[in-house]
């Protein structure tokens, strides 16, 4: 099993995830999470991200992680907790709020919810960016958020 892993990936599956950033690395904390709640959707969801990182949530269906992210973009009503830019607690009651923080979200569906359709995840991605402040023109380029 391990030969024809390792053919397939072309690499020993001792190392399934290649190499790993120096966490040292990363830079000051840019959004903290602390104790996000909705109700029966997820409960007490705390994390930070520093500058440099990229997050994921993985999770099984049902166990929040869509709703989690939904509700830092504003998408959703957050019931308890707070949200941190770079140390400062701020209200994001929509994803336009958000856009203008410099937060975005790739959703999982995103011929349903992602916009716009016809630019690839590349160019979705950098959307959020592009509207908070950085290069007029290519701002421009993105469609406002709902």
């Amino acid at each position: 099993e391990d030969f024809l892993v390792s053919n397939m990936v072309g690499r020993s599956i001792s190392d399934i995830y290649g190499a790993r950033p120096d966490p040292s690395s990363f830079g000051e904390r840019r959004l903290e999470v602390r104790s996000l709640s909705r109700g029966k959707d997820f409960a007490e969801a705390s994390f930070f991200v520093r500058s440099g990182e990229i997050v994921g949530f993985a999770g099984l269906v049902g166990a929040g992680r869509t709703e989690l992210a939904k509700v830092i973009i504003g998408a959703a009503r957050l019931e308890s907790g707070e949200i941190l830019l770079d140390g400062r607690r701020v209200s994001i009651r929509s994803p336009r709020d958000a856009l203008r923080h410099g937060i975005g979200l790739i959703p999982e569906n995103r011929p349903a919810e992602g916009r716009p359709l016809a630019m690839d995840i590349t160019w979705n991605s950098a959307c959020a960016s592009l509207r908070a402040g950085r290069p007029p023109s290519a701002a421009s380029a993105c469609p406002p958020a709902e």
